[in-house]
C-alpha cells in the first residue's frame, strides 16, 4: 500500500505541474506575460526537473525581453532532457538573436536532427546560416521550412530579404515579399522598406 500511495501521489503531483504549464501557455497566448511567468515559475518550483516547465518559462521570459534568463532555462531543460526538441529550437533562436552564432549553429542543427518536420527548427538554422554568410545553406533551410509550413511569414520575409540583398534575385524576392504581405497585411514599421522594394521591382 505504501508503494501504491507513493505512485498515486507522484501522479497527482505531475498532473498539477501539467495543469500549471497548460495555464501558463493559455495566459501567454492571451498576452498576459506576467500571469504566464507566475504559472510556469510555480511549475518549476514544484518540479525543478520538469524540462517542459523550464522551456515554457524560458519562452515567456524571452517575450519579456529577458534573453539571458530565458537562455538559462532552455539550457536547463536540455540538461534535464537532451532530446527535448522544443528546448533546442528555442535556445537556437535565442542564440541567433544574440549573435552567438557558433553555438547557435550547433544547437540549431541538433534541433533539426531531433525534429526534422519542424518548420521552426529549419527556419532557425536558416537564420544562423544566413548570419554566417552560408547563403546556399540558408536558402535550403528557409525553403524546407516553407515546405513544412507555407504560412510561416517570418520565413517568407527572411527568404525574400536574402534574395533581395545577397543573391540579387529580384523576381524571387518579389514573390516572397508578396506572400509575406498576404500573411501580414499590417507589417511592423521595420519592414516598411519591402513596399518600396516592390514598387521598384514588381513589374
Amino acid at each position: 500500500m505504501l508503494l501504491l500511495a507513493g505512485l498515486l501521489a507522484t501522479a497527482a503531483y505531475a498532473e498539477s505541474v501539467a495543469e500549471l504549464c497548460r495555464a501558463g501557455a493559455a495566459l501567454y497566448g492571451r498576452g498576459d506575460l506576467a500571469g504566464a511567468v507566475a504559472k510556469f515559475h510555480q511549475a518549476v518550483v514544484q518540479e525543478p526537473r520538469n524540462d517542459t516547465a523550464h522551456v515554457g518559462l524560458g519562452v515567456v521570459l524571452y517575450a519579456q525581453q529577458k534573453p539571458m534568463e530565458a537562455i538559462l532555462h532552455f539550457r536547463t531543460a536540455i540538461g534535464l532532457n537532451p532530446k527535448n526538441a522544443s528546448a533546442h529550437i528555442n535556445l537556437g533562436s535565442a542564440l541567433v538573436d544574440q549573435d552567438r552564432l557558433t553555438e547557435a549553429m550547433r544547437v540549431c542543427r541538433t534541433a533539426v536532427h531531433l525534429s526534422p518536420k519542424s518548420a521552426g527548427a529549419h527556419y532557425n538554422l536558416g537564420r544562423a546560416c544566413a548570419r554566417q554568410k552560408q547563403t546556399q545553406a540558408a536558402l535550403k533551410e528557409y525553403t524546407t521550412a516553407l515546405q513544412l509550413n507555407p504560412s510561416l511569414a517570418s520565413a517568407w520575409l527572411s527568404l525574400g530579404t536574402l534574395h533581395a540583398n545577397v543573391t540579387k534575385n529580384s523576381q524571387e524576392a518579389v514573390r516572397c515579399f508578396r506572400r509575406y504581405l498576404q500573411l501580414v497585411p499590417n507589417p511592423p514599421e521595420c519592414t516598411c522598406w519591402i513596399k518600396a522594394y516592390l514598387a521598384r521591382y514588381d513589374k
